[in-house]
């Protein structure tokens, strides 16, 4: 005969790691006819009893479909029990013990994407999860942090593993490029290779330090700022300083010795050009012109011609000083023979 039955029993769920259980699930109860169903919500891990309202017979099968979801992951599990023999009018009790449920989705193990580029990040995991770039893009403090991984949410902690569904989004913060490069060598190069070698790199900045002096070559590096080897955000302007050719001193109206010494001290090599006697009224042996001019930059070593007129006892006295050629000896008479004729022979 058909009684009244009490279902008595408790879920239990088991999360995947990292992931929060459900708190409450929902049971469908089903009383031998499959036609009969009684549905409930229960609390998780917590006993439950169930007072079914439809006649069950001796031996009817009572099931119990679990289902629930939380964090996105849905979770099932069934449990049944047979109806009790000794069922009457009164009420019977079908224990059916602890149901445990788990999860249904595909769920996968999170990495730490931590340290990795963005692309890499993605190889990694595949189509497994969803590695979305966000957050706020920071400047990298070394080279070996660019364009890496800081930051990603969810993300595993060393201990306590995560797994999500199969596609979930990963959000990962990643560094900027790095636009630091290193300031090449310089120094005691020539201006022009320095140039190219800040070439794409740097902006170049000059620092004239004027007319080189003696013994300094010109237009070499010597000094850079910031300083060479040091690393600088690409494209700041890196000055180079350095002494530009030396200006030819004027001589003009200063006696030749003195000018050629002065020329010479400066770092030029003095070339003395002769005008001639000095005309009346005209001082020898004092420049009178040079060439190039006093102030204009030239390569140390460049001749510097001194125009100046000489002294006629000079000019005497370097002629008189020429070798002079012989005197021609006399001119040669007929030639004789050295044949002489016998009397005798002038008459025959």
């Amino acid at each position: 005969m058909p009684g009244s039955l009490r279902v008595t029993g408790r879920v239990e769920a088991t999360p995947p790691p990292g992931r929060t259980a459900p708190t409450a699930v929902d049971l469908t109860v089903t009383e031998g006819d499959p036609r009969l169903t009684n549905d409930w919500s229960q609390p998780v891990a917590a006993d439950f009893v169930l007072d079914m309202g439809n006649p069950v017979r001796v031996g009817d099968t009572v099931k119990v479909e679990v289902k629930a979801q939380a964090d996105g992951i849905d979770y099932k599990g069934r449990g049944q029990a047979t109806a009790p023999r000794q069922l009457t009018d009164g009420l019977g009790i079908a224990r059916l013990g602890v149901i445990r449920i788990g999860t249904t989705t595909s769920m996968v193990l999170v990495p730490s994407f931590l340290g990795m580029d963005l692309m890499a990040a993605r190889g990694l995991v595949g189509t497994r999860l969803n590695v979305v770039q966000g957050g706020e893009v920071k400047t990298p403090t070394r080279e070996s942090e660019a364009n890496t991984i800081y930051a990603q949410s969810p993300e595993s902690r060393p201990g306590t593993p995560l797994m999500l569904p199969f596609g979930s989004p990963v959000t990962v913060s990643v560094f900027g490029p790095w636009d630091k490069l290193v300031v090449p060598q310089m120094k005691g190069k020539k201006v022009r290779v320095a140039l190219g070698l800040l070439q794409g790199k740097f902006k170049a900045g000059h620092n004239r330090l004027g007319p080189a002096p003696r013994g300094q070559d010109p237009f070499t590096v010597t000094a850079v700022t910031p300083a060479e080897g040091s690393e600088q955000e690409k494209g700041i302007t890196v000055t180079l300083s350095y002494y530009e050719n030396p200006k030819v001193p004027g001589v003009v109206k200063k006696p030749l010795p003195a000018a050629e010494g002065i020329v010479a001290d400066a770092g030029f090599t003095p070339r003395p050009v002769s005008k001639g006697p000095a005309p009346e009224g005209q001082k020898p042996e004092v420049v009178v012109d040079q060439s190039p001019g006093g102030g204009t930059p030239k390569e140390p070593g460049s001749p510097v011609y001194l125009h100046y007129y000489e002294s006629p006892a000079a000019r005497t006295a370097a002629a008189a000083a020429k070798p002079t050629a012989p005197a021609p000896g006399p001119a040669p008479g007929p030639a004789r023979s050295s044949w002489t004729t016998s009397p005798s022979a002038a008459r025959s």
